[in-house]
């Protein structure tokens, strides 16, 4: 044992004589020495880079060019737009000379139901004017409609052409519109 004591003792001994730190010194002006001179500046180049930036945007097209108003009254003047609530309204100007009334459809809590339109349901309306040539024209008037039995229904919707009949209690009525001096057909509803 003595002897592995004395072997371990002699390697760490030379070890340790035959390592050396090793040390370098810097060359003068690297900056490592405070009392000597500072180390010359490195130039920066400021290469400037375009930030892309999107194409302009197309520009919407030209409206179209004014068209000369047309004169405001006298034979050739348009008739009025007496279409408040939207929907299709036909370039054709020639009089009306008939105009066809229809119950259009039932609406009961969103689902469209067969007639008779029961109580607390909503009966929808139809009136289209046409010419002595059967074809969809404008009226010049507003449609006004008539209906016999008040107390049952109450009236509602955004256009002339196509009121709204709420069911309020069970019975029936009649209605027909008119328009330009033109009357409709008669429409007969039953609410149960």
């Amino acid at each position: 044992m003595r002897r592995n004591t004395i072997g371990a003792v002699l390697i760490v001994a030379a070890t340790v004589v035959g390592c050396k730190t090793i040390t370098e010194e810097m060359p003068e002006g690297q900056g490592n020495n405070p009392n000597g001179p500072n180390p010359a500046p490195v130039p920066v180049v400021v290469v400037p880079v375009p930030i892309p930036t999107p194409p302009p945007a197309t520009p919407p097209p030209a409206p179209p060019p004014n068209q000369p108003a047309p004169p405001a009254d006298g034979p050739n003047a348009p008739p009025p737009n007496n279409n408040p609530g939207g929907g299709d309204v036909p370039d054709n100007t020639n009089p009306v000379a008939k105009l066809t009334a229809k119950l259009y459809f039932v609406e009961c809590f969103g689902q469209i139901v067969d007639p008779p339109a029961p109580v607390g349901c909503r009966i929808h309306l139809d009136v289209t004017p046409t010419d002595a040539s059967n074809k969809h024209t404008q009226a010049r008037g507003t449609p006004r409609w008539t209906y016999t039995n008040m107390s049952i229904i109450g009236v509602s919707g955004n256009s002339p052409y196509n009121p709204v009949l709420d069911a309020r209690a069970a019975g029936d009525l009649d209605c027909w519109a008119e328009v330009d001096g033109i009357r409709s057909n008669t429409v007969h509803i039953s609410i149960r």
